[in-house]
């Protein structure tokens, strides 16, 4: 479970470079998206996590990306999010990797 949930985070953070190449679309990121929170939904399930302190992270990493795409899809404007999407996953990682 935590390998998919590395692929998929590896799978998002490359569709953001496509849409930013407009290889992709904002609805073929959004899926994606929808992919790492079934990721994201296996490993709170596989380890039994309480993820009551990390709730608000996939809706932050959502909320981000809703920002993002709304914008241009320039490689500029995806360097003005992805710090910010990266450090919500680091933060998501971190707190899973504590709560196995």
């Amino acid at each position: 479970a935590v390998a998919r949930l590395i692929v998929a985070i590896r799978q998002l953070l490359e569709s953001l470079t496509q849409w930013s190449q407009r290889k992709m679309n904002e609805d073929q990121v959004s899926d994606v998206y929808v992919y790492l929170g079934d990721r994201i939904n296996a490993v709170v399930t596989a380890f039994d996590i309480d993820m009551t302190d990390l709730l608000s992270l996939p809706k932050d990493l959502r909320d981000e990306l809703k920002t993002c795409l709304a914008e241009e899809d320039t490689p500029g404007n995806l360097n003005v999010y992805l710090p910010k999407i990266c450090r919500i996953i680091t933060n998501l990682l971190r707190g899973l990797r504590g709560k196995q």
